[in-house]
């Protein structure tokens, strides 16, 4: 949509007086994306990376156990794209295996 088309559709909606400003503000951000949801909610949220280092401190536990809990699959390993090696280990993986392995004291009574 050129920038005049769009300057004359915000007068008109300005000058409607039974929209409301959280509308008008709708309307407007609909007419400058052709429709389409605002570009910070199409987004994929980025996963937080541990590096292993940062992961075994975390966990309470050696490099060598980081290593080998990837190896075996319980965590992914992440890597950039052209690179051999991982960058890091994924946090949502690290911390679903953390509190899995919480335990909790029995309360006996």
């Amino acid at each position: 949509m050129q920038m005049m088309t769009f300057t004359g559709c915000a007068a008109l909606l300005r000058a409607d007086a039974s929209l409301d400003n959280r509308t008008r503000t709708r309307l407007l951000a609909a007419l400058k994306t052709d429709g389409a949801p605002p570009s910070d909610t199409n987004k994929p949220s980025t996963p937080r990376v541990y590096q292993r280092r940062e992961a075994a401190r975390l966990a309470g536990r050696s490099l060598r156990w980081i290593d080998a809990i990837a190896r075996r699959g319980l965590v992914r390993r992440v890597k950039l794209p052209g690179n051999v090696r991982a960058v890091g280990i994924r946090a949502d993986d690290l911390e679903k295996l953390i509190e899995s392995a919480t335990v909790t004291p029995e309360v006996r009574g």
